[in-house]
């Protein structure tokens, strides 16, 4: 009779925590409770009272970012699994060769992406000019994954054109989604989106990608009764006559032809 020699692998039911979230217990589960606090920032509380929990929950908030819970999250800084900023000493392109965010900023900017529910790794936000930024990525998962959607956001990009003059790209998207217990959204807006970035022409598929987030951000607006009301620095607002436009054509008859 042979003998049975299949190794056998058993799974622990339970990882065991490094040491150093051990050391840190305290500070997670603070940060824990503070998080799940933010949910009465999207609900229908008076303004007064969510004036109120914003500025206590930006001061707690921003003191469990400290020691070293900061110098880990700051290991994160400019690189694919973290998030980005425009001031990186070892950055291939020179104009973010820079030293890097102070303590402060970094921690304003963690603050705020924590409050709007964005992750610190996976590149959900970055750091531009010293404020906070929410990307395509972060607000694509916070808008799909919302825990009151009842039924999935459905977009349309309805058209898209060029302007000569500008070099503004002007998207048209339609969309809608239901949440629990409120009433069906159903809307259309259009989005501009600069063309060149300085002497660089911007790639349609580029533009296309600006624009969503655009329109995800109008989303998650809408979703969070107007509580994430930040703009982009290129957000421009050209009136209707273009978004007429925009609605009476085919996207076939907007692409630029060569």
């Amino acid at each position: 009779m042979s003998e049975d020699t299949t190794l056998v692998l058993k799974t622990p039911t339970t990882l065991e925590r490094p040491q150093f979230l051990k050391e840190l217990s305290s500070n997670i589960t603070a940060m824990n409770q503070l998080i799940a606090d933010c949910s009465i920032l999207t609900s229908n509380v008076s303004e007064y009272e969510k004036s109120l929990m914003y500025g206590h929950l930006l001061v707690k908030i921003k003191e469990q970012i400290s020691g070293k819970a900061l110098e880990i999250i700051k290991e994160l800084m400019n690189t694919g699994l973290g998030f980005k900023t425009d001031h990186n000493p070892d950055a291939e392109d020179a104009r973010y060769r820079k030293p890097v965010y102070n303590d402060e900023i970094i921690k304003n900017c963690i603050t705020q992406a924590i409050m709007h529910g964005l992750r610190i790794h996976g590149d959900e936000f970055n750091i531009l000019g010293g404020n906070f930024y929410a990307t395509k990525a972060g607000l694509e998962r916070i808008v799909n994954r919302n825990p009151n959607l009842e039924r999935r956001i459905k977009d349309k990009v309805k058209g898209f054109k060029k302007s000569q003059e500008t070099e503004i790209w002007a998207v048209n998207y339609e969309y809608d989604f239901k949440l629990k217990n409120q009433d069906e959204v159903k809307d259309e807006i259009t989005v501009y989106v600069k063309g060149k970035q300085g002497n660089f022409e911007i790639p349609l598929d580029a533009i296309l990608g600006k624009a969503r987030r655009k329109l995800l951000k109008t989303i998650y607006n809408q979703m969070t009764h107007g509580f994430f009301s930040l703009e982009d620095a290129d957000d421009i607002d050209y009136g209707n006559e273009t978004k007429e436009t925009i609605k009476e054509s085919k996207v076939s008859q907007l692409i630029p032809k060569n």
